[in-house]
């Protein structure tokens, strides 16, 4: 497209004078009076972005790095404080009438955090009002922890209800669904509440929160909701410390032959909720020699270290006869419940002695 009135500058073809002048150009163009502003040259064919500063004439490049990190919260807008189309409704969420009357709007005159909230009314005693969240997509039987600040117009109430609906691949088919709470009685004052919700069927490919009024004792009845959190569940510490030599050989001796992946010992894990799992083991071999070593998890059949969905054994040598070697295996996913196989893989038969100490981590943790 042509830009009228501007040239454009195109890093790879032109010197710094032609930067020079195309940013002369630029600072005669701009007004006599008030602070010059820097103007951005998009240049498509580099796709790289200028900066021509009509003060200085300083060229700078702007790297645009793009966002690869997940959100820790699966759910769009928790906060209630975006509604682009100012229709008092908050965006990504929608009104669900399941059986009667109500409402779903913004309050602004409350709330725990930010500037407002979200607030849901029943009309009747019998009715039962949802505001649905998006979709956010599942792990088969991975545990889920959700958490919501709520308050109610009336104390004690019978009318809280918060619930989890998990759908199958085709996004429309009803699974399963877990209430978190079901005719609450909440207080007039605001409460946080959490719960670890299971996706107990391998079919079960979405999910999403549903917060609501649950045919109230007397209405019409409101409540406020604010900072829903729904994650997977994550450990309540760090780290799950140590099992040091629980599932080890220690002093004694493995007979490994040549050229066979073989198991020389095997591990456990029995923490839970943990992101990503370290096995760390000494070896000692009675014969000088370099030796490849690796993790296969029985349970998935799959084998680490891996890069790129290729096994990738990590290479480890002894200097002679009864030297030792430290190792440290990272396994980059929960394998709480699994079977771990530690294998080695030799040229010519060796002797080794070992010993392990494993652990479960967690970078995210929930208290």
């Amino acid at each position: 497209m042509a830009m009228s009135g501007r040239k454009k500058i195109t890093s790879h073809t032109h010197t710094d004078a032609d930067v020079k002048q195309a940013a002369k150009y630029e600072r005669e163009r701009m007004p006599q009076s008030g602070t010059p502003a820097s103007e951005i040259i998009m240049d498509a064919d580099a796709e790289s972005t200028r900066t021509l500063d009509a003060v200085n004439e300083d060229t700078i490049s702007i790297a645009i790095v793009p966002e690869t990190v997940p959100s820790e919260n699966l759910l769009v807008n928790s906060g209630f404080e975006r509604d682009v189309n100012a229709d008092g409704v908050p965006d990504n969420w929608t009104l669900y009438q399941q059986i009667g009357t109500g409402s779903l709007i913004l309050d602004t005159t409350d709330g725990v955090k930010g500037k407002q909230c979200l607030k849901v009314t029943a009309d009747t005693t019998a009715s039962t009002i949802w505001a649905m969240s998006e979709l956010f997509t599942v792990n088969q039987l991975k545990r889920y922890f959700i958490e919501a600040w709520y308050k109610c117009e009336r104390a004690n109430n019978a009318d809280v209800s918060i619930l989890i609906y998990y759908y199958r691949a085709d996004k429309t088919t009803l699974n399963e669904m877990d209430y978190v709470i079901t005719h609450g009685n909440g207080l007039t004052t605001w409460q946080k509440f959490s719960k670890v919700s299971t996706a107990t069927l391998t079919t079960s490919k979405y999910g999403r929160i549903l917060l609501g009024v649950k045919t109230p004792t007397v209405a019409p009845a409101y409540i406020l909701f604010d900072d829903i959190i729904c994650s997977l569940q994550r450990a309540t510490v760090s780290s799950a410390g140590t099992v040091a030599a629980s599932d080890s050989l220690s002093g004694t001796p493995v007979a490994v032959p040549a050229t066979t992946w073989t198991t020389i010992a095997t591990i456990n894990p029995t923490d839970v909720d943990m992101e990503e799992y370290f096995v760390d083991f000494y070896l000692v071999g009675n014969v000088q020699r370099i030796v490849h070593a690796r993790i296969l998890d029985n349970t998935d059949s799959i084998c680490y270290p891996r890069t790129n969905g290729v096994d990738v054994p990590v290479l480890t040598s002894f200097s002679g006869a009864y030297y030792s070697s430290k190792i440290q295996l990272p396994i980059p996913k929960d394998v709480g419940g699994h079977v771990l196989y530690l294998q080695v893989l030799t040229d010519v038969p060796i002797t080794f002695f070992v010993d392990t100490t494993h652990w479960g981590h967690s970078p995210h943790t929930h208290s």
